[in-house]
């Protein structure tokens, strides 16, 4: 496992809020003397008894905080209250917060977080450096569990410095859809996948068409896949973890920004590839060029499948590993498996019941959930009850059935990840933008990533030095 090697310190502001003090305060009726010494001893045991009976009797509660993702998320997740409770005896209050990042930081420094609750990718790196949160290797080892039964890439993307900060939670399996139609329509095979870059360009220039000056058909673009993982499948690392430097200026990288930028402007360039979409946005809405042949691939997970079979009854697609320099399955460890995790915070009143919710939920019931709440479940050993549960959820003759397979590679084979270093939100939505001026030929990408790698690596210094 690649480790950061840093020198990790605890903000005075969390120190505040983890070590505050407690007081027990004590009342006495009227003016009683204080007992003796050994009366105080030897508290007769019927008066003992019925304390110790209401102790066990008290129900500890379990505060979660999710991300507000709606519905039906905040239904199906909050349904798992009672079998919750019937398992462990501990009950479960699972709250659905908007904003999470910034309340949760709140809600720590103030001395008042929840039990346990939801990170993701772009901030899970600075909650484990900033010590927002806690090791949770203890937890695992006592339970039996060790990273070779999870997606490696979200263990990994959940740990600092070889410890465990978070249980890795669901997965984001990140592939493309193409539209068979519209490669029908241009006379090409549309049961062939995308295998190289070389293809994919070749492809996607064959169905690309201009009308009246515009783009009317479009293959691959710059709108296709997000950016950081398309460096990702050409071959490129964001950071050294044996330098503990940023390295957007990885010429994979370079390479991936200069490829993109040609494809773009043999497709007439930037702003006509953002005017074809329009306002139709993402294949959420009907108006999407995709439903209506003039788009011939996007990416994004199986949770897309409602979207499809609502907007697109009927429309036959096919979905693919993406793209790598090696080709599609021969380079699958290129892919980026991200997605969210479960940590306790540092300063929780009950983390050990957290912890008892989050291997209940994410590790013991791992594919149940995902089938469920449509999110990729990370324990390996359930991928068959998840895909069990999905095909009977979605039913056994949706299109999207015979291609279930292609989601579950990635969840055994991607290797790659955003980092998770102190700055890790801050630097990839400073390299995005540096990305999109690159696209729109205002700099080069050998001049954009040289800069980036200059401020990004100073701004994680300064983090890392408190």
């Amino acid at each position: 496992m690649r480790k950061l090697d840093v020198d990790v310190t605890r903000r005075s502001f969390l120190a505040m809020a983890a070590g505050g003090t407690a007081a027990v305060v004590l009342a006495a009726c009227g003016t009683a003397a204080m007992p003796a010494a050994d009366e105080q001893m030897e508290a007769p045991e019927e008066e003992a008894k019925p304390a110790a009976e209401e102790m066990e009797k008290e129900q500890v509660t379990v505060v979660a905080w999710n991300a507000a993702w709606g519905e039906p998320y905040s239904t199906i997740m909050g349904a798992y209250g009672p079998a919750f409770e019937a398992d462990t005896g501990i009950a479960l209050d699972w709250q659905f917060v908007s904003d999470i990042e910034q309340k949760l930081i709140a809600s720590i420094a103030a001395g008042s977080p929840p039990d346990t609750h939801y990170t993701n990718w772009v901030f899970q790196g600075p909650f484990m450096f900033n010590e927002l949160i806690r090791p949770l290797d203890e937890y695992m080892s006592a339970a039996g569990h060790t990273r070779e039964e999870f997606t490696k890439a979200m263990w990994d993307d959940s740990s600092l410095n070889g410890k465990l900060y978070a249980v890795p939670g669901g997965a984001d399996w990140v592939v493309y859809f193409w539209n068979k139609d519209m490669y029908l329509a241009f006379g090409e095979d549309p049961e062939v996948p995308l295998n190289t870059f070389e293809d994919t360009e070749e492809i996607s220039l064959k169905l690309h068409r201009n009308e009246g000056g515009k783009i009317s058909h479009l293959g691959w673009n710059w709108r296709s896949f997000g950016r950081e993982r398309l460096a990702f499948l050409f071959g490129g690392e964001f950071y050294n973890y044996e330098t503990g430097k940023v390295t957007p200026d990885d010429p994979a990288i370079i390479e991936t920004l200069n490829w993109l930028t040609e494809l773009t402007k043999k497709q007439g360039g930037y702003e006509a590839i953002n005017e074809f979409h329009g306002e139709s946005g993402s294949y959420y809405h009907a108006a999407y060029p995709w439903y209506t042949g003039n788009l011939a691939f996007f990416s994004s997970g199986f949770w897309a499948q409602d979207r499809l079979d609502a907007n697109g009854e009927g429309l036959p697609y096919g979905i693919g590993l993406p793209p790598t320099v090696e080709g599609a399955e021969a380079g699958i460890r290129f892919n980026s498996v991200q997605g969210w995790m479960y940590a306790i915070p540092v300063n929780a009143a009950n983390p050990d019941e957290a912890w008892a919710f989050d291997k209940w939920m994410f590790i013991d019931n791992s594919g149940k959930m995902g089938y469920e709440t449509l999110n990729g479940p990370c324990v390996i050993a359930q991928l068959g009850e998840f895909k069990e549960g999905y095909i009977a959820k979605v039913g056994a003759d949706n299109r999207i059935v015979p291609y279930v397979d292609v989601f579950l590679q990635l969840a055994q084979y991607g290797e790659t990840y955003w980092p998770p270093i102190a700055t890790a939100g801050d630097y990839r939505r400073a390299y995005l933008d540096a990305a999109a001026q690159v696209l729109q030929e205002q700099i080069t990408a050998e001049e954009a990533m040289k800069t980036l790698a200059t401020t990004q690596q100073a701004e994680l210094d300064s983090a890392m030095s408190g």
